[in-house]
C-alpha cells in the first residue's frame, strides 16, 4: 500500500502476450500470516473444511429473498461437517459467527478464524426464514488441497 506495508502476496499476473496486462492475483498478507505461523509451529498449514461449494448469490436473488448479500450453497457433500449439521443446497449463508458472507473468501476467512476441531455458528436464508446450524469444521481432505 502507500504506507510500504506489505497487504498481499502476489501468486499470478495475467500476461497473454509477456507483457503486464495490469491484471494480478494476490493472496491477502492476513491468510499469508496465519499459513506462515502454522508452517513454523506445526510444520504444515491446516485449511479447516465444511464439506460445500457454491456462489456469491446474484442481486436478484438477494432481492427476491430481502437479503443485501450471502452465498449460496450449490453442493453440501455426503456426510460431511455441512451435512450433518443440515445445512442444505440452495440455503444462503449470510453469517459465519461474526462474520457477514458476502463471498467464498470471506466463508474462507471465518472458518480459518476458528480452525480444524473448532465449531461455528452458521446462519443460512430458507425459505425466507433465518435458521442456525452449529458446524464442527474438519481438516480439508488431501484431494481437495492446492
Amino acid at each position: 500500500n502507500s504506507k510500504g506495508q506489505v497487504i498481499g502476496i502476489n501468486t499470478a499476473i495475467l500476461s497473454p502476450t509477456g507483457v503486464d496486462a495490469g491484471l494480478g492475483f494476490a493472496i491477502s498478507s492476513d491468510v499469508v500470516m496465519r499459513i506462515a505461523d502454522q508452517l513454523i509451529e506445526k510444520g504444515k498449514a491446516s485449511h479447516p473444511y465444511m464439506g460445500i461449494a457454491g456462489e456469491a448469490i446474484s442481486k436478484e436473488v438477494a432481492e427476491k429473498f430481502d437479503l443485501e448479500e450471502g452465498f449460496r450453497v450449490e453442493y453440501v457433500e455426503p456426510g460431511r461437517p455441512a451435512d450433518s449439521a443440515g445445512i442444505r443446497e440452495e440455503d444462503i449463508i449470510t453469517k459465519v459467527d461474526d462474520t457477514y458472507i458476502k463471498r467464498y473468501g470471506d466463508l474462507i476467512k471465518a472458518l480459518a478464524k476458528k480452525g480444524v476441531g473448532g465449531t461455528v455458528t452458521v446462519i443460512v436464508a430458507r425459505d425466507h426464514k433465518e435458521l442456525q446450524f452449529e458446524v464442527t469444521l474438519i481438516e480439508r481432505p488431501a484431494e481437495l488441497q492446492g
